[in-house]
């Protein structure tokens, strides 16, 4: 403390600060590892529901392709224009 170029009261102020400042830090981040566990549930409930969504859209894709006749053949038939036949 003696050596210190700025001196004692400086000394003490950064000390008093940086034990202040590295208790809010470990604070912050234990409160931000218990937090962590609602992420992890919010990022599992999306993933859920996406794979939700996209299971529905392939089940109503194959309800849809087993109920289309194969054998029909998809260009549209000619029509004749109503009044001239």
């Amino acid at each position: 403390m003696d050596e210190f170029e700025i001196g004692k009261a400086s000394y003490v102020m950064i000390l008093v600060w940086t034990s202040i400042a590295w208790q809010v830090f470990v604070i912050g981040a234990v409160g931000l590892i218990f937090e962590d566990a609602w992420k992890v549930i919010a990022i599992v409930v999306a993933l859920w529901g996406f794979v939700s969504y996209a299971y529905q859209h392939y089940l109503d894709d194959r309800r849809t392709s087993e109920t289309v006749d194969p054998n029909a053949s998809e260009a549209p038939k000619e029509s004749v224009p109503l009044g001239r036949a």
